[in-house]
């Protein structure tokens, strides 16, 4: 017997009325800039549609052997709920703890209810990667390096790359994605703020 029946059923019709959410925001780096749209943009769509089918959201910063991570929950008015985590790295002062919580909630808030922005980048990734003849490697060991040194918590920050991409950082890591997790990952641990990957 499940005990998340009334959850994934208003889970699923908060689903089906979900549009996609337009990318309004765009973040500049060295080398590239790329759209994005930020937790306004996601909860505005999102938390409207949770409240019509008696689900809220809300997310709890803890501290684990590992680490600090945000713990996600979404909520029926039923009393049933789900959780999910994501490791925030590279905290090292309150402003990269505010970093790391708007951007820990913006993902978990889109990967717990399914909502999803309007550009398929990532899908374009893959489809260009799938048909790439030649991958410059020596490329992709210079930004897995520039990343090991940026983040201090490698085995979560692997953990949450698998998590959310579906496979490990590796072979079948597309450069550009992994240059975007390199650029987060230095400037978390820098401080720089919100980096919106």
């Amino acid at each position: 017997m499940s005990t998340t029946g009334k959850l994934a059923e208003a889970l699923a019709a908060v689903q089906a009325e979900l549009p996609s959410i337009a990318k309004t925001k765009t973040a500049r780096s060295r080398s590239y800039s790329y759209s994005y749209a930020d937790l306004a943009a996601v909860s505005s769509t999102v938390m409207p549609l949770l409240a019509r089918h008696g689900l809220a959201f809300s997310v709890c910063p803890q501290v684990r052997d590992t680490g600090p991570v945000l713990v996600g929950l979404l909520l029926h008015s039923s009393g049933e709920s789900l959780t999910g985590e994501l490791p925030m790295i590279g905290v090292q002062d309150a402003q990269s703890l505010g970093s790391a919580i708007t951007y820990g909630r913006r993902y978990l808030l889109g990967a717990m209810t399914g909502a999803v922005t309007d550009d398929d980048e990532d899908g374009q990734i893959a489809t260009q990667a799938a048909h790439r003849p030649h991958v410059d490697e020596g490329a992709r060991a210079a930004l897995l390096k520039r990343l090991a040194a940026a983040v201090q918590d490698m085995p979560a920050m692997a953990a949450w790359w698998e998590r959310t991409h579906g496979h490990r950082i590796g072979e079948t890591t597309d450069l550009r994605a992994l240059a975007e997790l390199v650029e987060s990952a230095e400037a978390r641990t820098k401080g720089d703020g919100d980096v919106a990957a």
